[in-house]
């Protein structure tokens, strides 16, 4: 986790203020990395589907404050880097690309809720919401390739007629978004 370019392990105050740059604790707390808010909205949702306690409902707020997160995520272009007041590296930081926060965040939730028409029709609309903030078209193609998930999930589990009517007529206002070269095909 930390390389440095001495040997400091006789000198206690260094030692102990490299110590005190890093947290370490089990628990996550959502206040010291925003991924912790992430991981717990997403588990709250992926147990909500869960068969023992299927409370969709809780779910479908879920997805909406995930929502939220990610279009906030997408405000922030956090540098990877830490320099020090001379220009020198210090600090290279692990960051976790959107396209993972995509992926890991949202994949239990599809996983578990895509036998669910209301799940699967807010995991489009927030992805719907998060095409449209992305203005600069940063995110559009990882966006695109999650909806495609999205769309498989539905298309071999959504066999009712008025169901598959309500999720084409999503991916039919997703693709006056996007690319006509990336248009999503309907389930």
């Amino acid at each position: 986790m930390c390389k440095i370019n001495k040997d400091v392990s006789d000198d206690k105050s260094i030692k102990n203020a490299l110590l005190d740059c890093f947290i370490t604790y089990p628990g996550e707390y959502i206040e010291e990395h925003y991924i912790y808010g992430f991981k717990q909205i997403s588990e709250i949702a992926a147990k909500a589907l869960s068969p023992g306690i299927n409370d969709p409902g809780t779910a479908l707020h879920a997805i909406d404050l995930l929502t939220m997160l990610y279009l906030a995520q997408m405000e922030i272009h956090e540098a990877g880097y830490l320099f020090d007041d001379h220009g020198r590296l210090r600090v290279i930081k692990n960051l976790i690309s959107f396209d993972e926060l995509l992926y890991r965040y949202l994949s239990p939730i599809r996983i578990y809720g895509k036998a669910d028409v209301i799940v699967l029709a807010r995991l489009l609309e927030c992805l719907n919401k998060l095409l449209y903030a992305d203005i600069h078209g940063e995110h559009t193609d990882h966006l695109i390739a999650y909806l495609r998930v999205i769309i498989e999930d539905a298309r071999e589990t959504i066999t009712n007629n008025v169901d598959r009517k309500k999720i084409n007529k999503l991916i039919e206002k997703i693709n006056g978004l996007i690319d006509k070269n990336e248009l999503l095909y309907y389930i």
